[in-house]
């Protein structure tokens, strides 16, 4: 079933990153999350092979859309020229999380009789939560976004308007001032 997941992570990323493009970063990870946790609930509910493979294509093109739009938001972060730092810690993070999941299954802990139990929800839990997650920080981010452009004034902005208030005194005591006609 491995293969299906980077199935449909493949079919699936050129239209996250549109996605991403169109509706921006955090509101697709969201969606990328939440359709996760969908996939993974019907993978774990799955009465038969054929709902088992739609379930690993949905989760594989879910995880595309959230690694695209995380993607491009630690690109967008760092856009100062700080970008490798920042997407060499997002990666750092996902390969932390890749060696934590190693430790547990070679240290057996997931097949302790309480822990074990637990496991099968676990990737909906997570998927959940950082779905709801990054639809607060998505909601947060748009209203600072409103309140900032309710702030500016209109016209351009500050420094604009500064500009068309002193260009007449600018131009007389400008040197060109004297030669006009």
């Amino acid at each position: 079933m491995i293969p299906l997941f980077w199935v449909g992570f493949s079919l699936l990323v050129l239209p996250a990153s549109r996605l991403a493009r169109s509706l921006g970063g955090l509101v697709a990870m969201a969606i990328g999350a939440l359709a996760g946790s969908v996939a993974a609930w019907a993978a774990m509910s799955a009465s038969g092979i054929g709902p088992l493979v739609a379930a690993q294509l949905v989760a594989g093109g879910a995880w595309g859309c959230v690694l695209v739009s995380a993607t491009a938001g630690a690109l967008a972060i760092g856009h100062t020229g700080r970008e490798g730092r920042i997407l060499g810690g997002m990666f750092s993070l996902l390969a932390l999380t890749t060696f934590m999941r190693i430790a547990v299954v070679a240290s057996q802990l997931n097949k302790r009789p309480g822990i074990s139990a637990l496991l099968p929800w676990t990737p909906i839990a997570v998927w959940l939560a950082a779905s709801v997650l990054l639809s607060a920080a998505a909601r947060r981010a748009r209203s600072r976004r409103h309140a900032s452009r309710a702030r500016e004034p209109r016209g351009g902005g500050i420094a604009s308007d500064a500009i068309s208030a002193l260009q007449p005194a600018l131009i007389q005591l400008s040197p060109m001032a004297e030669f006009k006609t």
